[in-house]
């Protein structure tokens, strides 16, 4: 049974990886990193599960330890990101080295007793698994594993009260999931499963978290290649998804209406006052409510001695399904067009 699990956690988190790499230009290196650790330690728990002898299962387990070494520090970063906490190149370096340096230690097993003081090979009903007595280096290990989810911890509950910058729903999703795996850990430790539960909670996580990053890339401006041309021109953008809740704008916009600064993502927009609701607000509501899937492109309107123009466009996703809007806004006095319209 344990072995169709593995399997099943394998195929899934490869899905991904493969997902990944055929739309890479959409997702950062963290990202690929995160995912293809998962990955490989998933196809090493399969590995495990179906190895005949002692050899096969050490090099198996070695193999796992891919998840727990790497996948800790890998969502570290992810969760940074995607918070838009910028982490030193140095922080990023030595972290990456420790963790190297431990996994180095890992896979001296069953030629010293670093990491494992003992280790044996057992098979029942024609599922190999082990016990062994730890070493030091497993106590760094611990340690570290540790440091990375009171970092992970701290980094998304710090994050909460950005509200314009990050959706405070996602955060709150990513610290359950900090939580439910760090405690099915220590169930495993206390508990004696028939089979390993690590590889199916990191697995879940892995989906959860990676719907989450297609979803911030998706309504992103910066990631969103529908925006892109208008993102070049210098253009403002406001993103809103289906439902009119705020997704995000760039700076060009929020120099225009300085009140996108305040908006909480994820949240609905402000039903009056400030300028957006003042220009361009009745502009969308008769847009929507004409139910045109083209783009709009609206009068111009003067904000002090500055004219802009706007447009309003359906966001699409899979089979064109409609998800959002996005609303440009272009200023007409930087080119000089507003005298040529006066």
């Amino acid at each position: 049974m344990s072995g169709g699990i593995y399997l099943v956690c394998f195929l899934a988190s490869f899905m991904v990886l493969l997902h990944v790499l055929r739309n890479i230009e959409r997702y950062s290196c963290n990202h690929l990193l995160f995912v293809m650790t998962l990955a490989i330690g998933d196809g090493g728990y399969f590995a495990l599960a179906n190895s005949k002898n002692l050899a096969e299962a050490i090099l198996a387990y070695k193999i796992t330890y891919v998840i727990g070494c790497f996948v800790p520090m890998c969502l570290f970063f992810v969760v940074c990101e995607f918070c838009k906490l910028k982490l030193n190149d140095i922080l990023k370096t030595a972290c990456m080295i420790v963790q190297m340096l431990i996994y180095l230690c890992v896979c001296t097993i069953g030629y010293s007793s670093f990491y494992y003081k003992s280790i044996e090979f057992h098979l029942e009903n024609g599922v190999a698994y082990l016990t062994k007595e730890y070493g030091p280096v497993h106590v760094v290990y611990v340690v570290m594993m540790a440091l990375y989810f009171v970092a992970v911890i701290v980094v998304a509950a710090k994050s909460t009260k950005m509200k314009n910058r990050v959706s405070s729903k996602d955060l709150d999703v990513i610290i359950v999931l900090e939580f439910v795996a760090i405690c099915c850990y220590l169930l495993e430790r206390v508990v004696d499963f028939d089979f390993e539960i690590i590889p199916i909670v990191t697995t879940v996580n892995l989906l959860i978290v990676m719907f989450t990053i297609e979803k911030l890339q998706v309504f992103s401006i910066t990631g969103n290649l529908q925006l892109m041309e208008e993102i070049i021109n210098e253009n403002g953008n406001i993103i809103l998804d289906k439902k009119l809740h705020y997704c995000g704008c760039n700076e060009a916009a929020s120099e225009v209406f300085p009140e996108l600064l305040t908006w909480e993502i994820e949240k609905k927009i402000p039903g009056s006052g400030a300028k957006f609701n003042t220009y361009l607000r009745q502009h969308l509501v008769n847009y929507i409510e004409s139910k045109q899937t083209g783009k709009l492109q609206g009068e111009p309107f003067s904000i002090g001695d500055k004219t802009y123009t706007y447009s309003i466009n359906v966001m699409t996703g899979k089979r064109n399904k409609a998800i959002g809007y996005v609303i440009g806004i272009s200023n007409l006095s930087k080119f000089g067009l507003d005298e040529e319209l006066q």
